[in-house]
């Protein structure tokens, strides 16, 4: 083997692998809102941020119940049983001497947006538009309403305490209500709980990271059952309408058609203004001439007829329409008989 042969194996290898890694690195199209961007301008210690000193403070919770939360570059996660206010929230944590930064998602108004406090502070570190399809930033103040089970992640710079997250059997009986299009972040505890309207779709669900540093993992796609495995855990939820598959509803719909007809052609008529009939089945006309001048049954468009029948004649004609549309009837012999066959 020659050195230009080896240099020539060398550079398809390398090629393949680069390949190879790419294709592992390829994300699927529709993918979660990016949180990476947002909980990186955390780490600044400059900067806005909530402490002891911005409200007032009514942390009330059991000894058993107090959670420790050391300073750390990651966030924790906490949620509320029940719909409630971010001051009610904010009242499950004892600040001590830590400053902190909020951030949730929440989709009850499009577009959806992630919410965070303060609000200047991200504001004037992260600029998205919006209207290019971008996620950042609602406010959270203390009104803000926070449904049972939205996640909001909570950065320090310091240790702080927290009343533990309402447990898996509490959260069992809290139904999470799924409604409008597009990304919606939750806990959810059991998947008999989760509900959404019969007009919409999961497009896919995710698992979202419980750290900042990695990526949510898509679990569910394509309309997959969520009552599979959809427990104990916070997921991306991607909701959509739901579509018919054409193939499958012109089936249905050709079900439904007849394929054999009765015509008698009277009075200067066929009998019938219109019949619909499905596409790429045999269609059988049962033709009689009943008036005492010659007629024929002329589907113009697919340019095939019947054979010319005189007074008191019967016949059979058969005929498949391959493409759906709207198909026009006429007697060769007497232009004003009209019809229309449909096809669907």
């Amino acid at each position: 083997m020659n050195s230009k042969t080896k240099l020539s194996i060398l550079f398809i290898l390398v090629l393949l692998i680069t390949i190879s890694i790419e294709s592992l690195n390829k994300k699927p199209e529709n993918t979660p809102p990016n949180l990476q961007p947002l909980s990186d301008l955390t780490g600044f210690l400059s900067g806005e941020s909530i402490s002891a000193n911005d409200f007032e403070s009514n942390f009330q919770c059991e000894p058993d119940n107090i959670k420790q939360v050391p300073q750390s570059e990651n966030y924790e996660i906490l949620f509320l049983p029940n719909d409630g206010s971010f001051e009610t929230l904010l009242n499950r944590i004892n600040f001590k001497d830590a400053n902190l930064r909020f951030i949730t998602f929440q989709n009850q108004s499009l577009p959806a947006s992630f919410n965070v406090a303060p609000f200047e502070f991200f504001s004037n570190n992260f600029e998205l538009d919006l209207n290019s399809g971008g996620y950042c930033c609602g406010e959270l103040t203390s009104n803000t309403q926070i449904k049972a089970g939205i996640p909001v992640l909570v950065f320090s710079d310091k240790d702080y305490e927290i009343c533990k997250n309402p447990s898996l059997e509490e959260m069992k009986n809290t139904t999470i209500n799924l409604e409008n299009n597009g990304w919606h972040l939750f806990y959810l505890a059991k998947h008999d709980k989760l509900e959404i309207p019969d007009s919409k779709m999961f497009d896919s669900v995710w698992i979202f990271p419980v750290n900042s540093q990695e990526d949510p993992e898509m679990i569910a796609g394509d309309g997959q059952d969520h009552s599979i495995i959809f427990n104990d855990n916070f997921y991306w939820y991607h909701i959509v309408d739901k579509t018919e598959d054409p193939q499958n509803n012109t089936t249905n719909n050709n079900q439904n058609l007849e394929t054999n007809f009765d015509v008698a052609m009277e009075n200067m008529s066929f009998g019938f203004d219109e019949i619909k009939v499905p596409v790429g089945q045999e269609i059988t006309i049962n033709l009689e001439n009943l008036d005492s001048v010659p007629h024929d049954f002329f589907i113009q468009g697919l340019d095939q007829g019947s054979e010319i029948l005189q007074s008191s004649d019967s016949t059979t004609f058969t005929f498949t329409i391959n493409e759906a549309g709207t198909y026009d009837v006429i007697c060769n012999f007497h232009p004003s008989m009209q019809a229309r066959i449909v096809a669907e």
